[in-house]
C-alpha cells in the first residue's frame, strides 16, 4: 500500500497545484501563455467567461487532490477514491490534452507532453491499485 499511498500524495498534490493556477487572478496573468492566439481582451465577455469555466474546472482539480491527499493516509479505504481520480486522469487530463492538441489554437507538442504525464498517472495508478487489491486478499486468505 505504500507505492499507492505516495501515488496519491503526488497526483494529489499536482492536481492541487494544476487547480490553484485556475483561481481567476492567477489565471488571468497566465491566459496569454495557453492562448497565445486568444483574440479576447480582458475587457470582454468571451474571456470572463474562460476564465470563470477555468475557475470552475480548477475547483475540480483542487477537491480531487484535497481529497487524495487527506485520504493517503488510508491508500486500503480510498480505493473507489483512486479508481474515480485514475478515470478522471483519463478521460480529463489524457482526453482532454489530446482533444486540445487537435483544435488548432494551443500548443500541441505542451498538450502531448501534458496527455503523456497524465497517462503515466493512469497506468501506474491501475498498477499500484491492483498490487493494493491482491495484497489484500492475500492477508485476508492467511488469516482467514
Amino acid at each position: 500500500m505504500n507505492g499507492l499511498r505516495w501515488w496519491m500524495r503526488i497526483v494529489g498534490g499536482v492536481n492541487l497545484l494544476l487547480g490553484l493556477g485556475f483561481i481567476p487572478f492567477v489565471n488571468a496573468q497566465r491566459l496569454g501563455l495557453i492562448f497565445p492566439p486568444l483574440e479576447a481582451g480582458p475587457d470582454t465577455i468571451v474571456y470572463r467567461a474562460l476564465i470563470d469555466w477555468m475557475f470552475l474546472f480548477g475547483l475540480d482539480l483542487t477537491v480531487v487532490g484535497a481529497a487524495l491527499l487527506y485520504w493517503s493516509r488510508d491508500p486500503a479505504r480510498a480505493r473507489p477514491l483512486v479508481g474515480l481520480a485514475i478515470a478522471l486522469e483519463l478521460v480529463h487530463g489524457t482526453g482532454f490534452d489530446l482533444y486540445y492538441a487537435t483544435r488548432g489554437y494551443v500548443s500541441v507538442p505542451f498538450y502531448l507532453g501534458f496527455a503523456a504525464v497524465h497517462l503515466i498517472a493512469v497506468v501506474s495508478g491501475v498498477v499500484l491499485l491492483r498490487r493494493g487489491r491482491k495484497a489484500s486478499l492475500t492477508r485476508a486468505a492467511v488469516h482467514a
